[in-house]
């Protein structure tokens, strides 16, 4: 495998076969993958791209992962991926100006209409040639030279009226000069001349209906389904968007569209009762994963990301020990705790052996933990003595436990106050690292290749050094980001972020034990600023929705959807990986400035000092 494959952020980038030879399939493949209309739903770096481009079939004739076999072969449809590109888009900016509404979504999708095409014939080029049938025969045609001929005419007939046309490579050759030259074809015509021309544009999907019906024809291959795979729908024009998602209803008998965007977007409003319905005329997919309470698998949450650091270290070394390959034993765990061995023995241990050190512990320097576990009737000197409690009670608060016991400290005044801690060090520890990540791979490659260099250079495992270094760079990057969206009328989108992350943060390190804290909320009537830094943190995955059914934001937009800040955080605001109780918006942010002033433990001191360190 090839190393460099790995250093790809984004799938964009590559070719069909490239990101197939990297690929771990997350648990959504398979839904993604299923017959169907789909609308994928994830924020930046979250699969999406990756996803779309191994439904292609010369990606999945690529894939030989054990276990692909069944998968590849339920594909029974051609994928055509279809990205929108931002520079046909900044291209046409300057010609539409002087136009209306009307004439500018027409240029929008007379080019939308040209990239799609593009793509089609790519793909059918392909499937004509002896590559395909080496690669995934069940797609290969052969046509003669006359079918071809007569293929090549139906197809410029529909993207290129009357150009004379003689092969499928010519007019592809022709397509992406089209593409080119339309935005000054646009602003050499005459105003009206202009107006017309857009007036006139067909639906994308209708044509490249039309187009697949005849290549099937010709092809004596009748029942085929071709897919749309429609990626960065975001940042697609409206118009494009509105004629995608409408589309959904009522597609083409031998198309199927599946879409991409992040859940920030609200889709544009279809007339009447044109309005694609979630479960009858698409699937809702989110790439987030949730945890077991949120209602995923963390089983399989875990399995995805044990599988990407597994290919990720054996493409940088084949050589490499099984200790280094297998999480559970290359990542060094915490012994804050006081328990000490790998994950696996972890959890086969008793509860006191691997509770019981961090429970007396924060007992003796906490009274309020204390009086709560009397009231509970826990035996803080034997865990095991009472086994009825150990899930109501022991492992329930465990997470608040280990988060608060490491950053807390008792000062002579026996007050709870703030450990100097700054190495995030629950945080470590394959378990650990993998509920950070949220399964994100972008996070994931980024984050790993850091740890897995030390590991080439220096042992054969991850110590907590280099681990607590590479998740401080990983938060210090979210932070960044978050801190370049503008801001407008005196809001911006990390300052929204931090208020929360505070309050969050005071149900974890203030001066009582709370043992069902509140770590969510719910959007209610803020304002449009909210609102806007809301989909920013969204956008790029510092918010996760914990909505079973994602789509909701897609009809209804963020008010009355439930969050939580994404665990990227959890290290910076001292969190522990859980969702918690929930609360108002509005009634969150009046508290945090209420509360601020009130409490011993200043949380804003319990950052990693990222505006401090380097």
């Amino acid at each position: 495998m090839n190393d460099s494959l790995w250093e790809h952020y984004n799938a964009r980038g590559l070719t069909p076969e490239m990101v197939a030879r990297s690929f771990i399939a997350p648990r959504q493949f398979e839904e993604v993958a299923k017959s169907r209309n789909s609308v994928l739903l994830g924020p930046r770096g979250s699969g999406k791209t990756t996803l779309l481009r191994m439904l292609d079939p010369r990606a999945l004739g690529t894939w030989r992962e054990p276990g692909a076999q069944g998968l590849k072969e339920s594909v029974d449809y051609v994928g055509v991926f279809v990205p929108v590109d931002t520079a046909w888009i900044s291209s046409l900016q300057n010609t539409l100006l002087p136009l209306g509404e009307e004439a500018r979504a027409g240029a929008h999708m007379s080019i939308y209409t040209l990239a799609v095409a593009r793509s089609l014939v790519d793909t059918m080029v392909w499937r004509l040639d002896a590559s395909c049938r080496a690669n995934e025969e069940r797609f290969y045609i052969k046509l003669d030279r006359n079918h071809e001929l007569d293929l090549v005419r139906h197809l410029a007939s529909l993207w290129l009226p009357g150009r004379k046309v003689l092969s499928l490579l010519e007019l592809r050759l022709l397509l992406t000069q089209e593409l080119a030259i339309l935005p000054r074809r646009l602003m050499q015509m005459e105003a009206g001349e202009r107006v017309s021309a857009l007036a006139a544009t067909e639906s994308p999907t209708q044509l490249a209906g039309l187009a697949c019906d005849g290549f099937n024809l010709l092809a004596n291959d009748d029942s085929r389904k071709w897919a749309l795979l429609c990626d960065e729908l975001e940042i697609a024009p409206t118009g494009v968007q509105s004629h995608l998602f409408a589309a959904l209803r009522a597609t083409p008998q031998n198309l199927l569209l599946k879409l991409a965007l992040t859940p920030a977007l609200k889709l544009p409003q279809v007339p009447g009762s044109e309005h694609p319905v979630p479960a009858h005329d698409y699937d809702s997919i989110s790439l987030s994963y949730a945890t077991r309470e949120e209602g995923a698998s963390e089983r399989s949450r875990e399995e995805f990301c044990r599988g990407l650091w597994s290919g990720l270290v054996s493409a940088r070394d084949r050589s490499a020990s099984a200790s280094l390959v297998s999480a559970d034993d290359a990542f060094e765990r915490p012994s804050h705790t006081g328990f000490v061995g790998s994950e696996a023995v972890f959890e086969r241990a008793p509860a006191d052996a691997r509770f019981g050190s961090m429970f007396r512990s924060l007992a003796s320097i906490d009274i309020s933990f204390a009086d709560y576990l009397v009231r509970k009737g826990v035996d803080v000197s034997d865990l095991d003595a009472k086994p009825n409690l150990l899930d109501s009670v022991v492992r329930k608060v465990r997470p608040v436990v280990e988060i608060r016991s490491f950053y807390l400290k008792r000062s002579m005044r026996s007050e709870v106050g703030r450990a100097s801690r700054r190495a995030p060090i629950p945080y470590c520890g394959a378990k650990n690292i993998f509920s950070v990540s949220e399964s994100h791979p972008r996070w994931l490659k980024s984050t790993l290749s850091g740890m897995l260099g030390e590991a080439r250079e220096k042992s054969p495992h991850i110590s907590l050094v280099a681990q607590s270094r590479e998740i401080k760079f990983a938060v210090s990057r979210v932070v960044a980001r978050l801190k370049a969206f503008p801001s407008a009328d005196e809001h911006s989108t990390y300052a929204l972020i931090e208020k929360i992350g505070l309050f969050f943060g005071q149900q974890i390190v203030g001066q009582r034990f709370i043992a069902d804290p509140i770590l969510s909320f719910v959007v209610d009537e803020v304002g449009d600023a909210e609102l806007r830094c809301l989909g920013n943190a969204l956008y790029i995955g510092a918010l996760v929705p914990l909505d079973i059914n994602s789509h909701i934001y897609l009809v209804n937009g963020l008010v009355g959807g439930r969050f939580r800040l994404s665990n990227w955080l959890a290290p910076h605001f001292k969190l522990p990986l859980v969702a918690g109780k929930s609360i108002n918006l509005t009634t969150l942010l009046e508290r945090s400035r209420v509360d601020s002033s009130l409490d011993t433990v200043d949380i804003s001191q319990l950052s990693l000092g990222l505006d401090h360190e380097s």
